[in-house]
């Protein structure tokens, strides 16, 4: 899990666009918060900019959960980190 957040701390200081799988879905996500919620699960809120979902909103605001990420990477798309409207 060290790895990951490295990588997604890392995207968020370049502002830099994340491409990974979540629920068998290829997406790429601009990274805004990394963290743990109230049962202490790593998690991080993103804005997805394309890409697959199980909900069918391909962009949008979305918290994922560490466990189902996998084949995360930093792309050369440029992240729009912080969007105007993150609260």
């Amino acid at each position: 899990m060290g790895n990951l957040i490295n990588l997604l701390c890392k995207a968020i200081e370049e502002k830099k666009c994340v491409e990974l799988s979540y629920d068998e879905h290829i997406r790429i996500v601009e990274v805004h918060i990394v963290g743990r919620n109230k049962k202490g699960d790593l998690q991080m809120k993103c804005y997805q900019v394309s890409g697959g979902s199980e909900s069918g909103n391909n962009t949008d605001w979305k918290t994922m959960d560490f466990k189902k990420i996998s084949n995360a990477k930093i792309i050369d798309q440029t992240s729009n980190v912080p969007r105007p409207v993150y609260n």
